[in-house]
């Protein structure tokens, strides 16, 4: 009789030849703390734990490639767990499964080492403030009743005691700006409600996922959420751009995809673990999104900066819809004219 062989443990998987080899090429010298303090954070989470050795590397290598920690000390990211179907929808069979999340730090981390970049920065709004938008510029201001908050030229009577944390006030939305250094200013604004619906629409299991559902992490998440549509606007085309858009194709929130899919690859909009053979019945997709970005620019062989122009244009006339049916956007690009 034949003894079964026996399963490997997360950190038996983790320091096989094979996969260091590939952290070490990734990260040098710097291969085995980072796989320690994986082990770390894997053994102190009773949910990681439960999820396969093979998603706990596989997460890993993506945070390495990434150069982010996932100590949540450091946050840059974190190793999430998911309830995963890989039966059928009559006869269910779940597993556990660990993905990597960029931070809503690591995603600015990876922005700011483009070096294509004077600031970004996401700021809470609370009661009793307004944000106003200006069409002309494209920029967000927000004021109090006793005057505006914005760059200081001289002595506000606005200006926000940040010596005592404000608890008495309710976070209402997040404002996003940032300034590039070829002189380029681009702000967002979401209220809370607006991210809420959004995170209910993309976010995979929102229902079970721990970071929405934390008081402390979900303003990490919302912060997220406005930064990932602030930089919806960027220009992420070149190498120096590569790490940051392959960040955000990973922390997409419809499907795990790449930033970077062909027109044929594209399978943004799910939002449910299903098997192979069950589908939903409509897709939706956010049509400034990296994704739907990329899809475009890969049929009109244009450049990202360009297609998010003509995509905002759209949205502001009416012809697109935010969210929209992911097949409506691709017949939409496929009967635009190329832009010029």
């Amino acid at each position: 009789m034949t003894t079964p062989a026996k399963a490997l443990t997360v950190s038996e998987h983790m320091r096989q030849p094979d996969n260091m080899i590939q952290f070490e090429a990734l990260l040098g010298r710097d291969a085995e703390p980072f796989v320690q303090s994986v082990l770390i954070v894997v053994g102190s989470d009773d949910k990681l734990r439960e999820c396969t050795p093979q998603s706990i590397v596989k997460s890993a290598l993506r945070a390495a490639s990434l150069r982010l920690s996932c100590d949540p000390a450091v946050k840059q990211g974190w190793i999430v767990p998911y309830s995963k179907n890989v039966g059928s929808r009559d006869h269910p069979q779940w597993v556990k499964e660990a993905q990597f999340q960029p931070h809503y730090l690591g995603l600015r981390t990876l922005a700011m080492r483009t070096g294509k970049y004077w600031t970004i920065n996401v700021s809470e709004v609370v009661e009793g403030q307004r944000v106003l938008y200006d069409p002309l510029k494209g920029l967000h201001a927000v004021v109090e009743g006793n005057g505006f908050i914005g760059e200081p030229k001289a002595y506000n009577a606005a200006y926000v005691d940040v010596t005592t944390p404000r608890k008495d006030k309710k976070i209402i939305g997040w404002i996003a700006y940032y300034k590039a250094k070829n002189g380029e200013e681009k702000s967002v604004y979401m209220s809370c409600e607006e991210i809420e619906d959004h995170a209910q629409k993309y976010v995979k299991n929102y229902k079970d996922n721990q970071n929405w559902h934390d008081h402390d992490k979900r303003k990490t998440m919302e912060m997220k959420t406005v930064l990932r549509k602030l930089l919806s606007w960027a220009d992420l085309s070149g190498s120096e751009n590569a790490k940051l858009a392959e960040a955000l194709g990973v922390d997409n929130e419809a499907a795990d995809t790449s930033a970077q899919s062909s027109p044929e690859g594209w399978t943004e909009g799910t939002t449910t673990d299903e098997s192979p053979e069950e589908t939903t019945d409509v897709e939706m997709c956010d049509p400034g999104g990296n994704q739907a970005v990329g899809y475009a620019a890969n049929v009109w062989n244009i450049a990202p900066v360009k297609v998010r122009k003509e995509i905002a244009k759209a949205v502001e006339t009416g012809k697109l819809k935010n969210p929209m049916p992911k097949d409506d956007f691709k017949a939409w690009v496929t009967n635009e004219p190329k832009p010029a």
